[in-house]
């Protein structure tokens, strides 16, 4: 029996399996890989209008997750809604690593995708937390790769005024982390096309964010 290798991807909001990974979980599923996506959040605040925010909204970003992930070619029983309250992942660290861990030591991923713990969103950098915390715990070895989408600078800093910004910054700048660039090329329009599937997202996305994310032939990620 042919043992398929897996890849396990941490999206902390419903779409951030598309932006930040859609090439290489494209390029993995046509390479035979099992991928699942673990969705921490349930991305209830996902819209710059207070009015379309809330429950529906997240129940339209999980039907959305669901269309997403059959462009690229994963199956509906690969995805793991953790649902945790967008925004307020920190909240529940502890908890969400013990749940992690079971989903870890269940599928036995070969390789594992999260945010970087740089990242300036909150939800991001509270993903990247439980992940590490519960790969440590478990003692599971696996190549780990992370991805930074909120990535800190000068320009977030003087907007969001947090201290936690200024270290991130700090420690990132004297990281010695090792880059890899992944050539998406053949497959950044089942990227982009991934992205689509999440209109709730896709209609607020700006020309320059668009051109960052799905008209680029590499990813970038962390080792």
């Amino acid at each position: 029996m042919i043992i398929m290798p897996k890849l396990l991807y941490i999206a902390p909001h419903p779409d951030d399996e598309c932006d930040n990974g859609g090439g290489l979980l494209a390029m993995r599923v046509r390479e035979g890989y099992d991928v699942y996506i673990v969705y921490m959040t349930d991305g209830r605040l996902g819209s710059p209008k207070p009015e379309e925010r809330g429950v529906e909204l997240a129940k339209r970003r999980m039907r959305e997750a669901y269309e997403a992930l059959k462009v690229l070619g994963i199956p509906a029983d690969h995805a793991i809604f953790l649902n945790y309250p967008d925004g307020e992942l920190r909240r529940f660290i502890n908890e969400a690593v013990v749940k992690l861990k079971d989903i870890l030591a269940r599928i036995k991923p070969d390789e594992v995708v999260h945010p970087s713990i740089y990242e300036v969103h909150p939800d991001h950098w509270a993903s990247a937390v439980i992940t590490i915390r519960a790969l440590k715990e478990l003692g599971l070895k696996v190549k780990e790769y992370s991805y930074l989408n909120y990535e800190p600078s000068l320009t977030r800093l003087r907007r969001l005024k947090r201290i936690d910004v200024l270290i991130k910054l700090i420690k990132y700048k004297l990281s010695r982390k090792r880059v890899m660039m992944v050539n998406i090329a053949q497959y950044k329009e089942i990227k982009h096309e991934c992205m689509k599937r999440h209109e709730s997202q896709y209609r607020y996305l700006s020309k320059d964010y668009i051109d960052k994310y799905f008209n680029t032939d590499y990813e970038r990620y962390f080792m």
